[in-house]
């Protein structure tokens, strides 16, 4: 069953992630143990032919862009002025979709004070049983300085900064090994329903690119004297080619779920970037880790859920460190009817079958 929806992930450092590894492992051994209790008769997973459902959302998606010298550990952290989001989505004839709009002015910050903030947000996955592909594209323009923390540095104001421009698209593609008892989407996109607990293990690849522009220097001019060893960085664009093993686990108890996914793996970047010398490319390994988790109700009929994705790049331009965090916070309740005519026929269409079917 294919399936069209939003993700995001969140990223960290490997050696970072000993607390990770450690529910990596638990969550493993967990699986491991429910698996050897499987018997052939006992069914792990319910689809639903011929129903299509229809669902309120409201979502929000977190950004931040902190940039930290290394030494002193002073650091600036950029925030846009987002507002939440709501509006209605579902799946018919197996395709998922999705419709928002920014809440009103009153649902979020002031612009005379936090800035005026233009962002676009397209994303789409394609879900089927043995694997799940997504692509990504994001523009936020127009930041504010949210935090400041240098000694001896009084800030008390939120300094707008509308040149700044984040621009990022990526493309990636997972492998389910336990198809057949394991759907990577039920949590999050309510094609299926998962009836037993169980879990798969799971290889992802992943190509993301993402630019920093603005008009100026990133770190503005009153504060740059106080990152003394930091060049006057204008532009970095970063492009990253990374493979991760992982392991996903859905924990069910009666109608309510808790889903987990774990990736981790080798991330290579390639970075260009002008400072004032300037314009420099390097290449570089990092560690990178990808997690979601979804909990929510579904008893076949009705379902409500809330889950969280989320990504965190980083990389490093002379002695300075930047981060850039993006979360994607989503609600969704909704209700499953049975087929109208009209959509058993797009069924029997060739084209419809060779798009769901493509192998």
């Amino acid at each position: 069953m294919a399936s069209l929806f939003f993700i995001t992930k969140f990223q960290f450092k490997l050696w970072r992630l000993n607390t990770f590894f450690i529910f990596f492992i638990l969550v493993i051994s967990s699986g491991a143990a429910s698996a050897q209790q499987d018997t052939s008769e006992v069914k792990y997973l319910r689809g639903f032919k011929n129903i299509f459902h229809l669902k309120v959302i409201g979502q929000y998606r977190p950004m931040t862009l902190r940039v930290q010298e290394k030494g002193t550990g002073e650091s600036i952290l950029f925030q846009p002025n987002a507002r939440p989001m709501a509006g209605i989505g579902g799946e018919i004839v197996d395709i998922g979709f999705a419709l928002t709009l920014k809440l009103p002015e009153s649902a979020g910050r002031d612009n005379d004070i936090y800035g005026n903030t233009r962002f676009h947000d397209f994303q789409v996955n394609w879900y089927q049983d043995r694997f799940a592909v997504d692509f990504q594209y994001q523009y936020y323009q127009g930041f504010y300085i949210s935090r400041v923390n240098i000694p001896d540095v009084s800030y008390d104001e939120y300094l707008q900064k509308p040149d700044l421009r984040i621009e990022g698209y990526g493309l990636n593609g997972v492998y389910v090994f336990n198809q057949d008892k394991f759907s990577y989407g039920a949590a999050f996109n309510n094609s299926y329903k998962q009836l037993r607990s169980t879990g798969s293990f799971l290889m992802m690849a992943s190509i993301k690119h993402t630019g920093i522009r603005t008009a100026g220097t990133l770190i503005p001019d009153q504060f740059l004297n106080e990152f003394s060893s930091t060049p006057r960085i204008h532009n970095v664009w970063i492009t990253g080619f990374s493979i991760m093993p992982g392991y996903a686990q859905t924990f069910v108890a009666g109608n309510f779920y808790l889903n987990l996914v774990l990736e981790v793996g080798p991330d290579l970047q390639y970075r260009d970037y002008v400072i004032a010398e300037g314009r420099k490319q390097n290449w570089r390994a990092e560690g990178k880790m990808n997690i979601r988790g979804g909990l929510g109700y579904d008893n076949g009929d009705f379902f409500a859920g809330v889950f969280y994705l989320g990504r965190r790049n980083r990389f490093s331009v002379g002695e300075l460190n930047i981060v850039h965090e993006a979360g994607f916070a989503r609600l969704n309740i909704g209700h499953r009817f049975s087929e109208m005519s009209w959509m058993q026929d797009i069924r029997g269409w060739k084209l419809y079958k060779k798009i769901m079917n493509p192998f």
